[in-house]
């Protein structure tokens, strides 16, 4: 392998809950139209988004350029 982080798999499924935990609070926001809720939703979202794009890229390439790319996204995804 690549020599992969050991933080790669638990952020990546990390992430991928809490994509699933932002999008339940859109579905939730319909219901409720709380704006609390809608601020939980798109924080989990771009927190969710953040977590693959800081994951993913390490455990499928090693390429400097493409990790750079996405480690600023996931940067500006997690401000």
């Amino acid at each position: 392998m690549f020599g992969i982080p050991s933080n790669v798999l638990p952020l990546f499924l990390a992430g991928f809950v809490v994509i699933i935990f932002g999008l339940r609070g859109f579905l939730h926001h319909k219901k409720v139209k709380s704006p609390l809720v809608l601020y939980y939703a798109w924080s989990g979202l771009l927190f969710g988004f953040s977590g693959i794009f800081y994951s993913l890229p390490f455990a499928l390439t090693n390429s400097d350029i493409v990790l750079k790319i996405t480690v600023t996204i996931a940067d500006i995804l997690y401000m």
